[in-house]
């Protein structure tokens, strides 16, 4: 098996790859939110406590965890623009060489090949394709950067090479 894909990363490409890889930590802190508000309210609704008694640490990091979800929200896709426009690399015409014995990929400044043992993981959301070879580096892979059919027989075989759980 070889496939060749090629293309360009754009903008869109990138911002939903930032929204598939931040949507873990956004639902961890609406849980921690949901905890923190219970617990909150909890007191309110017991008979035997009094105003007094009640502990503000929870209002305290219910405030905490909100401005971190604001952070991730908010303030991620505006990073992630700076980013984008900052590496030009990312905005380069790439030529990606996909078959049996790994990956590589060459722009016209470098070129870069990895076995796939190089690699821990694999998503397919939203027409994207990330090959990761850590929890923090990814390779994103448009499904318009293949030919016709190329993509699902690519999926197929990692399917094969990285069942995923």
């Amino acid at each position: 098996m070889e496939i060749k894909a090629s293309g360009t990363l754009s903008f869109s490409d990138y911002s939903n790859f930032q929204r598939i890889t931040t949507r873990k930590m956004e639902r961890h802190c609406i849980a921690l939110l949901c905890l923190f508000t219970v617990i909150s309210i909890l007191p309110h609704l017991l008979p035997n406590t009094t105003k007094v008694e009640i502990n503000y640490i929870p209002y305290i990091l219910w405030i905490f965890i909100a401005a971190i979800y604001v952070g991730i929200r908010y303030y991620t896709p505006k990073v992630g623009r700076r980013v984008f426009i900052q590496q030009k690399d990312l905005q380069l015409e790439q030529t990606i060489l996909l078959n049996d014995f790994g990956f590589s990929s060459s722009t016209n400044i470098g070129k870069a090949a990895f076995d796939w043992s190089y690699f821990v993981k694999w998503k397919c959301e939203n027409d994207l394709l990330i090959l990761y070879r850590s929890e923090v580096l990814a390779h994103i892979l448009p499904k318009r950067f293949f030919k016709d059919g190329d993509f699902d027989i690519f999926v197929a075989f990692l399917k094969t090479k990285f069942p995923q759980k």
